[in-house]
């Protein structure tokens, strides 16, 4: 508000009449102009940008392609649990291995029942059920190390990246060594075949397979445990290193892959709704 005295009233009526409501309302009009040219600014990128929207490509693809990287994504994600899958079959291998001590006397019967020594026999009967175990474990690294190369050959195949090297280490890390398999105890005792041979082959391998079974079969329990154990460290020292190069080498990948999932999944180009808008853009447009 503004105090004038009485005597000047008539003469502050007549400025504020004249010069201040048209000062007034000059710069209300300026800022109206200020504020639709702005939002004719606005309006204009807007319009651009619908036109924009409306004249680009059909993207037909981007459904293809995330249904590819979707599924690379899961081929990954299933080869690192058969690691987990190998693990587990790993650690039931120390009550897995034990369990083939009457296996071992029934092989050894046998090469009795062919006229072997029977130390000898039992010692043969040993070495091959511990050697197909290990034959087993490094087939199974093996082919593990194998598949993880051929996943991440065709997930970098379908990223146009190169990955031979990280495959052919994956491969490289399931080399197998020999690991050296324990001697039965010397002080086994081992009964040699008897009478019983005159039962014929059958009954008799059956019965040196019991007398086996019986004098040693504690010994090669124990003996089969110790190996197993040490079969099992190294077979996860192995499984440890697979899994490194695994990671090391899909890290990327994966990354890769959420990256382009992001961008594949894009929304389509809504046509029907970009026309819609622009008309209401352009009819919103100032004379």
């Amino acid at each position: 508000p503004v105090s004038v005295k009485p005597a000047f009233d008539r003469l502050f009526a007549r400025w504020r009449e004249t010069e201040l409501v048209p000062l007034i309302a000059d710069q209300q009009r300026e800022r109206e102009q200020a504020a639709g040219r702005k939002l004719e600014i606005l309006r204009s990128q807007i319009e651009a940008r619908l036109r924009q929207a409306l004249a680009a490509p059909e993207q037909t693809s981007g459904h293809d392609s995330a249904d590819a990287y979707r599924s690379a994504d899961l081929a990954l994600q299933t080869a690192a649990g058969r690691i987990t899958d190998l693990e587990r079959r790993l650690d039931a291998l120390t009550f897995a291995l034990p369990r083939r001590a009457s296996e071992i006397s029934v092989r050894a019967a046998e090469l009795i029942s062919d006229h072997a020594d029977s130390r000898l026999a039992l010692a043969q009967a040993f070495r091959e059920v511990t050697g197909e175990a290990a034959q087993d474990i490094g087939r199974d690294l093996q082919t593990l190390a194998m598949s993880l190369a051929d996943v991440h050959r065709q997930s970098t195949q379908l990223l146009n990246a190169s990955g031979s090297d990280a495959a052919e280490s994956l491969e490289a890390a399931a080399t197998v060594r020999e690991v050296p398999v324990p001697e039965l105890p010397p002080d086994i005792v081992v009964p040699a075949q008897g009478a019983e041979r005159i039962l014929g082959r059958g009954m008799a391998r059956s019965i040196v397979a019991r007398r086996l079974d019986h004098a040693a079969g504690d010994a090669i329990r124990s003996t089969l445990d110790s190996y197993a154990a040490v079969l099992r460290r190294w077979a996860l020292d192995r499984l440890d290193v697979i899994r490194a190069q695994w990671t090391a080498a899909t890290d990327g990948v994966r990354a890769d892959i959420d990256r382009r999932m992001g961008h594949a999944q894009e929304r389509t180009i809504d046509r029907t709704g970009i026309r819609t808008d622009l008309d209401r853009v352009s009819v919103s447009a100032l004379p």
